[in-house]
């Protein structure tokens, strides 16, 4: 089955080639994560191939998203005026009913631009439609769905309140394909960013916890980190070889004594 660039090549490696087409990804992180800038990179990748995208916000303007793409050198105007994107600024109920529809709005986008890939940031907001588990997650599956019949590859946005530690498990999380999720770290008192894809439905991926940055052109994926456990929890610890003997050894020793 044919991959697609996530934009990224060192994501793409952690990816095994980058994500299946048609796939549906989920990025998830506390806010000021990158997760948003990630998906816009997504999209960068599709245009810069000619494969023409879809960028829906249920949180800001359009003119919002044209100035921090514009900040990484993306002239989402420009992309738009060559017919490469549309932005979409909407509720998640007219969203949701727009795919649905027989040829509703994202449909009649797909057939005019000939559009391959799309954002939606943030599916949060959907958690606002009802308070009822059951009902959310059919309204996840009908979004996933209706993404899927429009044969689109698909980024999800996701924002958790902890900007530490695991977050709680969401009924999202196993209806889509894939999942990457996003932390802060604190590591002497300097405050950094960590990756792990969590899911790859159909393909192995890397299972290493990597440190990324946002740099002025966009996600920058560096080396893994090394030496420290406990990474997810957002305060990790070092390991070294001394601690390492004694936590592997001391207690069966003082037993002994």
């Amino acid at each position: 089955m044919k991959r697609l660039s996530t934009g990224i090549p060192s994501l793409d490696e952690m990816t095994h080639g980058g994500l299946y087409e048609g796939s549906a990804t989920l990025i998830t992180g506390a806010p000021g994560t990158g997760k948003t800038t990630f998906g816009m990179q997504f999209i960068v990748a599709g245009v810069e191939k000619k494969e023409p995208g879809i960028v829906v916000t249920f949180e800001h303007f359009p003119e919002i998203i044209y100035r921090d793409a514009l900040s990484f050198g993306w002239d989402f105007k420009k992309y738009e005026e060559e017919g490469l994107l549309k932005v979409i600024f909407t509720s998640p109920e007219v969203f949701k009913t727009e795919l649905e529809k027989e040829m509703g709005l994202i449909d009649e986008l797909t057939a005019e631009m000939g559009a391959k890939r799309i954002l939606i940031d943030p599916v949060t907001y959907f958690q606002f439609m009802t308070e009822d588990r059951a009902e959310l997650r059919k309204a996840y599956n009908s979004l996933i769905n209706g993404v899927k019949r429009a044969e689109l590859t698909s980024i999800l946005t996701c924002e958790v309140p902890k900007l530490f530690g695991e977050e709680k498990t969401s009924s999202l999380f196993y209806i889509v394909d894939n999942i990457i999720g996003l932390r802060y770290v604190e590591i002497e008192s300097q405050l950094r960013r960590a990756l792990l894809v969590l899911k790859m439905r159909g393909s192995d991926h890397a299972k290493d916890i990597r440190e990324f940055e946002i740099t002025d052109k966009g996600v920058s994926i560096e080396a893994k980190f090394e030496g420290r456990e406990g990474i997810l929890t957002g305060t990790p610890k070092s390991i070294t070889l001394a601690g390492a003997l004694e936590e592997a050894f001391g207690g069966k020793r003082k037993e002994e004594r």
